[in-house]
């Protein structure tokens, strides 16, 4: 992760392979070595790491978000339905509100005023993630103009631990800077 914050995400991916390798049952290290592929827009390799994350752990919500983002970016504007099949006893709680937010059940502010907390570490991070989020979903939509606004205020939380604000950083990069990997969106 520390390479990750950094923005090295093949030193990432190369420490989540000896991690894997130790312990293969490891739902976490496949998520993030998953989400550092997602940072460097290998999509399709990153799908490989969250299909495998949820097999070993079917209701890791975090884990069914990240695949169908893989999968809506590797496929550009032909995007696949996002459908699950979690209990709803699972979506109460964050990150539930993004969850139903792609399954279309939720709206913007509702998922905002979910990421709230009167923990404040808690709160920002969650913060974090609904921005990271609601700017996929954004950026899934065709909106880049507000996907570049709702990244620019996930890394404007500085919740630098959080895995969103690591993914947010290089996603803001490609927005920038058109025709660069993973702006066909």
């Amino acid at each position: 992760m520390a390479y990750g914050r950094k923005g090295d995400y093949d030193l990432a991916i190369q420490d989540f392979d000896q991690a894997i390798r130790l312990k293969p049952t490891d739902v976490q290290a496949f998520n993030n070595r998953g989400v550092s592929k997602f940072c460097l827009a290998h999509y399709e390799d990153a799908q490989k790491d969250f299909t495998e994350a949820i097999r070993l752990r079917p209701d890791a919500l975090y884990s069914i978000l990240w695949l169908y983002l893989a999968q809506a970016r590797a496929n550009d504007k032909k995007h696949p339905d996002f459908t699950i099949s979690v209990p709803a006893a699972n979506l109460k709680n964050w990150p539930g509100p993004v969850v139903e937010l792609y399954l279309g059940i939720n709206e913007q502010e509702a998922v905002l005023s979910a990421a709230r907390n009167s923990n404040p570490k808690i709160e920002k991070n969650q913060l974090c993630e609904a921005y990271f989020f609601l700017a996929e979903h954004a950026l899934i939509s065709g909106n880049r103009t507000e996907a570049m606004h709702l990244f620019q205020q996930a890394v404007d939380t500085a919740a630098m631990q959080d895995v969103a604000y690591i993914t947010s950083r290089p996603e803001l990069g490609r927005l920038t800077k058109p025709g660069g990997p993973g702006s066909g969106l």
